[in-house]
């Protein structure tokens, strides 16, 4: 039986709402797509699938978002242009 889920949104609770803005939007390479609310920022990253950056002390760095990529050197190639350092793969 086919699923009726159409849309995944991945919630990330921080602390500096600002800083966790500007990281995103460095890493997509854009603005939030949304900002429906006061301290909740939100970008469209595939067909149905988005993250929420949002401020929230108290359940800040408790959650784990995986982003599957076509061209794992490009994308690293992305990240180090606009000065997000990875680790070894």
């Amino acid at each position: 039986m086919k699923s009726n889920i159409n849309s995944v949104v991945s919630v990330l609770p921080v602390k500096d709402y600002s800083a966790a803005v500007a990281w995103y939007a460095r890493l997509l390479g854009r603005e939030a797509d949304l900002v429906p609310v006061e301290g909740v920022a939100e970008w469209q990253i595939a067909d149905g699938a988005w993250i929420q950056v949002c401020l929230d002390t108290e359940r800040a760095g408790y959650t784990t978002v995986v982003v599957g990529v076509d061209d794992l050197e490009a994308q690293r190639g992305v990240c180090s242009r606009v000065g997000i350092e990875l680790d070894e793969t």
